[in-house]
């Protein structure tokens, strides 16, 4: 097959075992969506793709305070999932469309809002996709990025990347708050606010999440709980235990900037669903 792309094919795969638990995630009453929501600051005026949208989970938590979405993703069984959500939602504003964020199929400039959540982490080509989602964006208008992000020192940052490909191997890299910030500065983006989040996560409900196998369970597990204990190096994941119950944080870091004007570009034609 031409252009074949190898770690397209294992994200594929992997999501597509991961669509049900995605399908079972509400985005209402969910505090960690609703801060997003909430910084982004949605324009009832807005023009909105989101990019490696998966099921759709931030496009349809947006899609009640903008005029239309669209939602790319490369796996088809999350966009699946996603329209069947936006359906039992009474959502009509929102377009599932199958694609890759590498080379996204819309012209320059046309959408007003342009996001993305938990996705640089699993890119091989992070200036790429960020450049893309520049492009599609009108100029003045915003791009928003949310991801989850590695401590700052790179030994410790090294460890925690480590794990979290151990759970999902198509993990590639988790950036640190300041390498992604210097990342979206290097496309035609000025970075206007970075917020932080901590976000509590129970270690046995993540596993479970992404059927990780028995083996690479245990590794997971065992450093964890070496690092809570003190008995092994940081892993970047600051374990908390109570009674037999291991919770980590996850720092998810979000990065709202302006699309900086273009020397000549065509006149956007915004999408219409």
């Amino acid at each position: 097959m031409k252009n074949r792309n190898p770690h397209h094919d294992a994200v594929r795969a992997e999501f597509q075992a991961q669509a049900t638990s995605w399908a079972g995630l509400d985005h209402h009453e969910n505090a960690d969506i609703d801060w997003v929501v909430q910084c982004i600051a949605p324009r009832r005026s807005d023009s909105v793709l989101d990019v490696g949208a998966g099921s759709g989970l931030l496009a349809r938590a947006l899609a009640p305070h903008v005029r239309q979405v669209r939602a790319i993703d490369l796996t088809p069984a999350m966009l699946t999932a996603g329209r069947d959500a936006a359906r039992r939602e009474h959502l009509t504003n929102i377009a599932f469309d199958l694609g890759a964020a590498e080379s996204l199929p819309y012209a320059d400039g046309s959408f007003t809002l342009v996001v993305s959540r938990f996705v640089l982490h699993h890119l091989t080509d992070v200036h790429r996709v960020l450049h893309e989602m520049a492009r599609v964006a009108a100029p003045g208008h915003r791009v928003a990025i949310i991801d989850i992000t590695a401590p700052d020192d790179p030994a410790i940052a090294e460890r925690y990347n480590a794990l979290e490909r151990l759970r999902d191997p198509t993990h590639t890299v988790a950036l640190s708050q300041a390498d992604l910030v210097r990342h979206i500065a290097d496309v035609a983006l000025e970075v206007i606010s970075t917020q932080s989040r901590d976000v509590t996560m129970n270690l046995a409900t993540w596993l479970d999440f992404t059927a990780t196998d028995p083996e690479r369970r245990a590794r997971i597990t065992s450093a964890l709980v070496g690092d809570h204990e003190g008995l092994s190096e940081p892993t970047g994941f600051r374990p908390e235990a109570t009674g037999a119950t291991l919770t980590f944080r996850h720092r998810w870091t979000l990065c709202i900037a302006s699309v900086r004007p273009r020397k000549s570009r065509i006149n956007p034609a915004i999408v219409s669903p």
